[in-house]
């Protein structure tokens, strides 16, 4: 086993060619680094709390806590950053669909943005505090309410919701993987499984 320390409290991790990209939550930083000598390549000053992450049309998209409304677009190669406003506070959590990158904020909103220029497409609202969703096997969005235990499934395209259903305490994270949706309890001491079709 091997680490590197990266301090500034690591909150998120996603992979972007040879690399891994984490987020520096407490002093404000994109780390990246290298996957065979397990050191820090590069340190990006992006300021605010960035916290979740997510690899999608050629960019690190990064998710800002503490009151920011927006969220940053970074350019892996050259290490670039623009900020792309989207109007919900604290925009932390990222799903890529067909139709776009949702992105989740620190209460009921999630907003879908343009891959390619990040306009804002929809807004919608569900719940109170979703966290972490994944893309299911249907295609449908899986979005985690870790503070009402639920999960709600949405509509891709439109953000509408389909259904919903108990998640276990404190819903937090949703993962794809072996024919299966699986959630994390932010509360509880479980992770949940649940099989579904597709």
């Amino acid at each position: 086993m091997r680490g590197v320390t990266v301090g500034g409290a690591p909150f998120d991790v996603v992979v972007a060619g040879p690399r891994v990209w984490t987020t520096g939550f407490a002093n404000g930083t994109l780390i990246e680094v290298d996957t065979r000598t397990v050191r820090i390549v590069r340190r990006i000053k992006v300021g605010g709390a960035p916290n979740g992450l997510l690899n999608a049309a050629g960019s690190i998209w990064v998710g800002l806590g503490k009151g920011a409304t927006d969220v940053l677009r970074v350019d892996p190669v050259a290490g670039t950053v623009r900020r792309v406003e989207v109007g919900l506070p604290a925009p932390t959590h990222f799903v890529a669909t067909s139709s776009g990158i949702w992105v989740v904020d620190d209460g009921d909103g999630l907003a879908l943005l343009d891959p390619h220029d990040g306009r804002v497409l929809k807004v919608t609202h569900v719940g109170r505090t979703i966290a972490q969703p994944a893309l299911s096997g249907d295609g449908t969005i899986w979005a985690p309410d870790k503070e009402i235990d639920t999960i709600f499934r949405l509509d891709p395209t439109t953000g509408k919701l389909i259904d919903s259903f108990p998640g276990g305490n404190g819903a937090f994270q949703a993962l794809r993987a072996f024919g299966s949706m699986w959630v994390t309890s932010y509360a509880g001491s479980k992770v949940w499984r649940f099989r579904t079709t597709g």
